[in-house]
């Protein structure tokens, strides 16, 4: 994320081995196609309705799956990703010193990786996977608060 911050040619720092490591297998977020943005047209509008609601059915049958890789993940840096607020400090700890590092900079591929989730967030986007994964997490947070 933040590559003007690290020298470029500069060998991996310890937390850049032990993130890559840790994305290792970590499975990716595949949701189907989905139609963003609904047509004028009433064909369209009912396309988008449907892509729509087939995104959501993904999205919340693949929630608790994309919690456990999440938990897994940061199980390997020490961090126990509950939902209490002992869960939200471990994580929000962690986060200064490696969440920069999933990526490596907001390039035109990750927009095009998040705009109309059409590229695979694979090889140098995997870090995309976790980041996704830590907005579900957050939100599993509030909603059970």
């Amino acid at each position: 994320m933040f590559r003007w911050f690290r020298r470029a040619g500069a060998a991996p720092t310890e937390e850049q081995l032990l993130l890559s490591q840790a994305l290792i297998g970590y499975p990716q977020y595949a949701p189907p196609d989905w139609d963003m943005v609904p047509s004028d047209d009433d064909e369209g509008r009912k396309r988008w309705a449907e892509s729509s609601k087939k995104y959501a059915q993904f999205f919340h049958d693949s929630r608790a799956a994309r919690l456990d890789a999440l938990r897994g993940f940061l199980a390997r840096f020490e961090i126990v990703a509950g939902l209490d607020d002992a869960g939200v400090m471990a994580v929000s700890s962690w986060l200064p010193r490696y969440a920069d590092l999933l990526v490596g900079g907001f390039d035109q591929n990750v927009v095009d990786a998040y705009k109309g989730l059409k590229v695979p967030w694979a090889g140098p986007l995997n870090g995309l996977n976790p980041i996704f994964d830590l907005g579900v997490y957050y939100a599993e947070c509030l909603w059970c608060r």
